[in-house]
């Protein structure tokens, strides 16, 4: 981070490598902990490389992430301490609609099992197609298969339905109010710099086939969107409640009128306490 005599803007340069490391820990302190190790020395090296505000990463790292973001090739380069030259990548963008498994897994493999699961799935499915909803909760130990069970579900529902969501909950997004929305309203948004403006919110909903302006002004406020209406700060915080959750029916009705919708909320135990409300309303309709 640089911050340069009479001047109040912040650069930073990342560097990001993928290799061994070896983590020292100081008496099980863990802030003081000691790493070395190629990857360090890469990402230091990268760093150093990187032009201000941006990412430049190592060939093995854009390996392992090139599903789920964009990456532009910044040449080949002979790094210090390393015997061969290194293919430089810097991070552009998170791709929309990439889940983890899609990111990570691998996809070729024969499913094998959930039977039970996917009939279960099967039988809500068919609900929903006839105009009934439901609620599933996919629940167990992380590598037990859950993300897979869900490409199952997308792969085999892609004909029938008009849309699916998918919404990320991560570590941290707990204490920031509507996190899984507001990321994906960033990630439709990528290469956006600045603040999110009402303009923004009202691009990603039309996407979406919401055109309603109330609705966009509702998620506006929630969102923090510059421009929003300032007169629901003084609202009531009922009233703000009641407002999100007939804006949510109002854009899921508006989404439904070209065939059924398939709505995925990932890592839902990271959820933040407006989500959860949100999206228990949402069950309820």
């Amino acid at each position: 981070v640089g911050l340069e005599k009479d001047h109040t803007d912040l650069h930073v340069r990342v560097g990001i490598a993928t290799s061994m490391t070896l983590v020292h820990e100081d008496g099980g302190n863990t802030a003081h902990a000691s790493v070395t190790g190629p990857a360090l020395a890469m990402a230091t090296r990268l760093q150093a490389m990187a032009q201000p505000d941006a990412i430049l990463v190592s060939d093995e790292t854009r390996n392992l992430a090139r599903r789920s973001h964009v990456f532009s090739f910044r040449g080949i380069h002979v790094i210090k301490g390393f015997a061969e030259p290194e293919r430089t990548w810097r991070a552009i963008s998170h791709k929309r609609d990439v889940d983890r498994f899609f990111a990570f897994g691998r996809l070729n493999n024969t499913f094998i099992g959930r039977g039970d699961e996917l009939a279960t799935i099967a039988a809500c499915w068919r609900d929903a197609v006839a105009g009934k909803g439901g609620v599933i909760l996919v629940q167990g130990e992380a590598g037990i298969g859950k993300s897979r069970l869900l490409y199952e579900v997308r792969k085999r529902t892609r004909f029938q339905r008009a849309k699916l969501l998918l919404f990320q909950c991560q570590p941290g997004g707990s204490h920031s109010a509507l996190y899984p929305l507001l990321q994906n309203v960033r990630s439709e948004l990528a290469g956006k710099e600045g603040r999110l403006e009402t303009s923004d919110v009202a691009k990603v909903f039309g996407n979406q086939s919401v055109h309603d302006d109330d609705v966009v002004g509702i998620f506006s406020f929630l969102l923090g969107a510059e421009g929003s209406n300032p007169t629901l700060k003084e609202a009531d915080l009922k009233v703000i409640r009641e407002k999100a959750t007939w804006a949510a029916r109002r854009s899921i009705e508006a989404i439904c009128k070209r065939g059924p919708l398939i709505l995925v909320v990932e890592d839902i135990h990271w959820i933040d306490p407006t989500s959860r409300q949100l999206l228990a309303e949402i069950a309820l309709f």
